[in-house]
């Protein structure tokens, strides 16, 4: 016979959400699960960074201003996807993130980072393993055909698929 939780570790695992491992917990594909502190979605944002490589290496005030303005595009898109949303609201934003991958990529070679966020928000909407791996599959075979058909670096592909 299996012994009851303590009072004390009851109140705690309720006060942080969070259940013994034998409690079944029901969540929904819409409930983002990145932390249990408020704001800790957002830490995600600092791997951006390498969509800046390619203007800090050009010196270019106009191709700033571009960068800056897809990655305005983005950071709105990122911070629209962090509080609770209905499962088709995060569909539409995971898709305008690999859509702005594809978009910009010829711009700059650094959005393949969109690719990732969208690959790794995949699991926080999608709730059927199988059709994670099929639209993983998919992401990866459109960037590698963009990528080649740009005639881009065949490192980009390599890292695109590889991270993604």
């Amino acid at each position: 016979m299996r012994e009851a939780p303590s009072s004390s570790r009851a109140a705690r695992d309720t006060l942080f959400n969070r259940g013994s491992m034998s409690t079944p917990t029901k969540k929904t594909a819409c409930a983002q699960d990145i932390g249990t502190r408020k704001g800790t979605g957002y830490i995600w944002i600092a791997y951006s960074i390498f969509f800046f490589i390619e203007p800090v290496m050009r010196h270019q005030l106009l191709y700033w201003l571009e960068c800056a303005a897809i990655y305005a595009v983005f950071v709105a898109m990122y911070i629209s996807y962090m509080p609770p949303r209905t499962t088709r609201q995060r569909h539409l934003l995971l898709g305008g993130f690999y859509l702005l991958g594809l978009l910009t990529f010829p711009l700059n070679p650094g959005a393949t980072s969109f690719f990732i966020y969208s690959a790794a928000s995949l699991p926080f909407a999608v709730e059927s393993i199988a059709k994670i791996r099929i639209i993983l599959v998919a992401q990866c075979l459109v960037a590698a055909v963009e990528i080649l058909w740009l005639h881009s670096n065949v490192i980009n592909v390599v890292a695109t698929v590889f991270f993604v």
